[in-house]
């Protein structure tokens, strides 16, 4: 048979070797090599994906089974550090290096082109959430935000550059994988490892991050340019009426602190609503916690009240203002019952930012990325959701966080969330690989 008939079937061949099965027929589509991919830098980040795939997949697991709570990452950090103590060990202590920070975090980093004056940011977070114990169910903790997806790629995206890096160069003065523990609760762990961490030598740098999300089309990828999501302050408010010990309800002249809340309460609506502009902003109340056990009678006034609650806003200035006059309002009600031996308070803790993208880096993702998965990036929605991704701005570093969507079994942050088409894995590796490569 002829060179020249042979050649069309044995593209053919490839390209069909090179699409992975999916069960979902929306599935990875970006897989489809086109004759009019010139440049090879596309087949080369499919191929990888693909051939990376089932390391990838068994991370996965891997890291799912052993989730943990923020700050308490540590079979985590050990299944991490395991994972690069072999990269070092194949490819060279010169050309990865890792470090632990902030407690249960991980810092890796793989040098590329010294002569370049531009470094890239990949942050994987790591932490799980706890779900407390039912009837039908024992305590747990799961990734149920799908943090185990950013983990397993970030991890085979740094085998794939070490191992291309000879015939492949980086275009990076260096890749750097920051690990961060605690995503889901204060304190920050992105926050504790860039500012314990001096990065002035790296030159200009930009960062990528990534979240699962089953309100995205399977598959799909989506980004959103300037105000992506809500800043989130945590609000405990205390009042601790234990000095009076209780009383009978029957009796007006007791102080009853679930009183005090609820008149708290409606003014704290009130004001953060005064100062809202007409602008989207979310005020919810989680929990309320007396002293009383359930085994107090019900005309026994409780002794103390605990008060947990969220505010989260896209305005920058509207968070500012009314967590000031949250903590006015908390200030003169502690006032005004100091006579009477109450003590009200709020603790703090750390508050999220509102998360920004970076408009100029957005349009290169949308650019590169789009040119990688043969589609569009759409622009998702405006998230109430908060990500400690947002602390990258207070470090004035550009950075754009990318929507992964998923098809899962249940949303995020609930017990139930699974993710069912594991194949995503190919698109995000694909993805951040040929990013890597391709950024200006």
């Amino acid at each position: 048979m002829k060179p020249f008939i042979l050649a069309p079937i044995f593209f053919v061949a490839l390209c069909c070797f090179l699409q992975p099965f999916s069960a979902d027929p929306a599935g990875p589509v970006i897989f489809q090599i086109e004759p009019t991919d010139t440049t090879g830098l596309r087949l080369f980040c499919n191929r990888a994906s693909i051939e990376k795939y089932d390391e990838t997949l068994s991370l996965w697991r891997e890291f799912n089974a052993c989730a943990e709570v923020g700050w308490q990452e540590y079979r985590t950090q050990g299944r991490l550090i395991t994972h690069f103590t072999t990269l070092q060990n194949r490819f060279g202590a010169e050309n990865i290096l890792f470090d632990t920070m902030a407690g249960t975090g991980l810092f890796v980093e793989i040098p590329g082109d010294p002569k370049s004056g531009r470094t890239l940011i990949v942050r994987p977070e790591i932490d799980g959430l706890y779900y407390p114990p039912t009837d039908s169910t024992l305590a747990m903790v799961r990734h149920a935000c799908g943090h185990n997806t950013g983990m397993s790629v970030a991890c085979s995206l740094a085998e794939i550059l070490l191992e291309n890096k000879k015939k492949k160069k980086i275009p990076w003065k260096a890749v750097l994988f920051l690990f961060s523990p605690s995503e889901e609760r204060a304190p920050s762990g992105l926050d504790s490892m860039l500012a314990g961490k001096d990065l002035s030598r790296y030159g200009k740098i930009v960062a990528l991050g990534q979240h699962v999300s089953p309100d995205v089309p399977n598959h799909q990828v989506e980004v959103r340019s300037g105000t992506a999501q809500a800043s989130s302050e945590i609000l405990r408010i205390y009042i601790d009426a234990s000095a009076l010990k209780g009383g009978h309800i029957a009796d007006k002249t007791n102080i009853n602190p679930l009183e005090i809340w609820e008149n708290m309460r409606s003014e704290i609506e009130q004001e953060v609503e005064s100062c809202s502009a007409g602008g989207e902003y979310l005020l919810r109340w989680s929990n309320i916690i007396t002293s009383s056990p359930d085994s107090t009678p019900v005309n026994v006034l409780p002794q103390k009240v605990k008060v947990f609650g969220n505010f989260r806003t896209f305005n920058p200035v509207h968070e500012v203002r009314s967590i000031e006059k949250i903590d006015s309002l908390i200030a003169n009600f502690s006032a005004r019952y100091a006579d009477k031996k109450v003590l009200i308070y709020r603790v703090r803790e750390q508050a999220i930012p509102v998360l920004v993208n970076d408009p100029v880096l957005t349009e290169s993702v949308k650019k590169w990325g789009s040119a990688f998965l043969k589609r569009p990036i759409n622009t998702h929605k405006l998230r109430l959701g908060s990500d400690d991704f947002a602390t990258f701005r207070k470090y004035k570093i550009p950075a754009v966080l990318i929507r992964l969507g998923v098809k899962a079994n249940g949303g995020l942050h609930r017990q139930d969330f699974e993710i069912m088409d594991p194949t995503i894995l190919q698109t995000s590796l694909g993805l951040f690989t040929f990013l890597v490569y391709s950024l200006e």
